[in-house]
């Protein structure tokens, strides 16, 4: 084999040299017109006369400078031509274009179609469409701007609860939340939180609306708004707004609501709220093919002072008898009992029915519970651990079902009518 002549290895090494010297070359002129884009983008068009980098640039400094805006927007044509998809330079006509209202508008929405995502695109399209009293638009691109940018929902949530409050957009909001938008369920928790007593109301008109379509509100998504007007007890329109969002089947609530633990808990108000808490483990099991899921409480042998049980009733004026079935296992220590409260004004107790205290198979329970006439429209029904006995142990197994509220007539009168 012959070995490479020197002056070949040099010519060679030469050329490899004079490559890197030109990709540098070219890294370096890239990287300068890239910086003079930014530094002086007046200069930067008038050398490369279709860079949209640079149209835009000049654009943005046109906002701060008028003397610049028919530069600018010669600059950004003339970039459009050779990129006339490009949104963003729709979008900088648009902001170049505040003497003309119609082409403004048109450039705009050719912003937001060819960049769905563009977050001022779609915000000017929507207050452009609350100017012109079309809120089923200004709610699409509100809709579009929240899906690409979630972050916007601090911003964004007291605008829509704002305008939620007048009263008189629920079916555009319905016909936006009938779609199921990723944000719903939070802007749901935020009126829960933050809305007014007007853009409460209005939600649940909407949420009446939704009932009849496709895409009802479910109770998780309810939970917190029903729970906020419990809370200010507005107890009826808690109650109607729980109501709603209820599947068909489940309608007929009754006097108490799932007594057989055969729905999930949904926490909700007028639904259980199933909670551990120290010393009390709170599960919904199956019960057998014969009885189906029971709620089962395992307590673990230390003082116990609060279990998570409760529910809240709507029981008019009259008298009740709470019932039930309960199993009790190697139960020993602290009594337990139901007790009933009235929320209405200061809460107060009504009436307690303590559980038998030996172990036994299914068995029957059940106490009269009388509801006053006054300060008693709302009650909370809860299970706890004896007052008298505070402090003392409690170990075992208790297993609850069937739990009901029946109306009971009075001496002279028919039974109380539920809501």
């Amino acid at each position: 084999m012959v070995a490479p002549r020197p002056d070949f290895r040099r010519h060679l090494a030469k050329a490899v040299l004079l490559a890197a010297a030109a990709a540098t070359a070219w890294k370096a002129l890239v990287l300068g017109l890239g910086a003079l884009y930014q530094a002086d983008p007046g200069h930067a068009t008038t050398l490369d006369q279709g860079n949209a980098s640079a149209a835009l640039a000049l654009a943005k400094q046109a906002a701060a400078r008028p003397d610049l805006r028919q530069r600018a927007g010669d600059a950004v044509r003339r970039a459009l031509t050779q990129r006339p998809v490009d949104g963003r330079l729709f979008r900088a006509l648009a902001q170049l274009d505040q003497g003309d209202a119609t082409a403004a508008r048109r450039r705009w929405q050719a912003a937001a179609l060819l960049r769905p995502a563009d977050v001022q695109a779609r915000a000017w399209l929507a207050d452009e469409a609350v100017a012109q009293g079309d809120f089923i638009a200004a709610l699409e691109h509100t809709d579009a701007l929240l899906r690409v940018a979630p972050a916007q929902t601090k911003n964004l949530f007291p605008i829509l609860a704002q305008w939620l409050s007048s009263g008189e957009h629920t079916a555009a909001f319905a016909q936006t939340l009938e779609q199921r938008p990723p944000w719903r369920r939070s802007f749901a928790d935020y009126l829960a939180r933050e809305g007014t007593a007007a853009s409460l109301y209005s939600f649940a008109q909407v949420a009446q609306r939704l009932r009849r379509g496709p895409a009802p509100l479910d109770p998780q998504e309810a939970r917190g708004l029903v729970n906020r007007l419990v809370q200010e007890q507005d107890f009826e329109r808690a109650y109607l707004l729980w109501r709603s969002v209820l599947p068909p089947l489940q309608e007929s609530a009754g006097m108490l609501y799932n007594g057989g633990f055969e729905m999930p808990a949904s926490a909700a108000a007028f639904d259980w709220t199933l909670r551990s808490t120290p010393g009390a483990g709170v599960s919904v099991e199956d019960g057998g093919t014969s009885r189906g899921k029971v709620l089962r409480l395992r307590f673990s042998g230390v003082p116990v002072t609060g279990i998570g049980v409760e529910q809240t009733l709507l029981l008019p004026r009259g008298v009740y008898r709470f019932l039930g079935q309960a199993r009790q296992q190697d139960r020993h220590g602290t009594p337990l009992e139901w007790r009933i409260y009235c929320l209405a004004g200061s809460s107060r107790l009504v009436a307690t029915g303590p559980l038998a205290q030996d172990d036994h198979d299914w068995s029957s329970f059940d106490f009269r519970l009388a509801v006053p006439a006054e300060d008693c429209s709302a009650q909370r029904l809860q299970l706890a651990a004896k007052r008298d006995a505070a402090g003392r142990p409690l170990a075992g197994t208790v297993w609850f079902d069937d739990l009901a509220v029946q109306a009971q007539a009075s001496p002279g009168g028919p039974p109380p009518a539920h809501r």
